[in-house]
């Protein structure tokens, strides 16, 4: 079954059909780079936290690696890393910017070369729609890691989310204002809708980019969030021997309070 969904918005019907957001398949037609760069800028801590984790320099493959905004500052300070990503329109950016590139669903990934460190940054991790998804990915990191090798990956922490949150009715739908942003000499707001269905867990968003009242562009990210206890259970059955959960990009621990879930796993 199809689900589609459409919302009317300033004149205008946007269907958004759930086969088009396949795991790792983001594109240009779902979320154009310009517009995803401008607005998606990354956690406060996270690049610092990468450039401490990883003990180097040390041989890198970043998964989902978008526009390099983590790849490059580990490149510089001295990582020799890979950037895997299925969109083109980010990649372009990386490339521009000196980070080596592949272009390839991660999930999916074989390559010949072995890393210390494969990490999976911004919420990677829960744009996988599926546990078949998540855990091929697994096997891909543990796969392309040497002995020793570590997996690294954040994601927001659903827990609190997920048992706190109303559950009236089967759905729940929200659109909230994210402020401003700048694409091409443009200012535009931003606005945010999101589709919840608690029982899959799944959180579908559509970023609404408006000039006055003029729709200028819709990108879609749909993402299956993962509780930190699946977390746990799916990389030890992917055959990681040790895992730790962070709850905060300093490596404090996790608290309801805690917005993010940082995830650092051993072959």
């Amino acid at each position: 079954m199809i689900y589609v969904r459409t919302l009317i918005l300033a004149g205008q019907a946007l269907p958004i059909d759930d086969n088009l957001c396949k795991p790792a398949a983001m594109t240009d037609a779902l979320y154009k780079a310009s517009y995803y760069k401008a607005l998606h800028v990354g956690n406060d801590g996270d690049v610092a936290h990468y450039l401490s984790a990883l003990s180097g320099p040390a041989d890198v493959l970043e998964l989902g690696c978008g526009a390099g905004r983590i790849a490059l500052p580990l490149m510089e300070s001295g990582h020799r890393l890979l950037g895997v990503d299925s969109h083109r329109g980010l990649l372009a950016h990386a490339e521009a910017a000196g980070v080596p590139t592949l272009e390839a669903d991660f999930t999916t990934l074989e390559i010949e070369e072995r890393f210390d460190h494969v990490i999976l940054g911004y919420n990677g991790m829960y744009c996988l729609l599926s546990e078949a998804a998540v855990m091929r990915t697994l096997s891909v990191a543990r796969d392309h890691l040497r002995p020793g090798g570590r997996f690294h990956f954040d994601v927001w922490h659903a827990d609190p989310f997920h048992y706190d949150s109303p559950r009236a009715d089967a759905d729940y739908e929200v659109t909230e204002s994210v402020g401003e942003c700048v694409v091409d000499g443009r200012t535009l707001d931003v606005l945010e809708q999101s589709r919840w269905r608690p029982e899959e867990q799944r959180l579908d968003v559509s970023y609404l980019y408006l000039d006055g009242d003029d729709l200028i562009h819709t990108g879609v990210i749909a993402q299956r969030y993962l509780l930190k206890d699946q977390i746990e259970s799916f990389l030890r059955a992917g055959g990681f021997s040790t895992v730790r959960i962070f709850g905060d990009f300093k490596r404090g621990p996790v608290t309801d309070e805690s917005d993010h879930l940082v995830i650092e796993a051993t072959v």
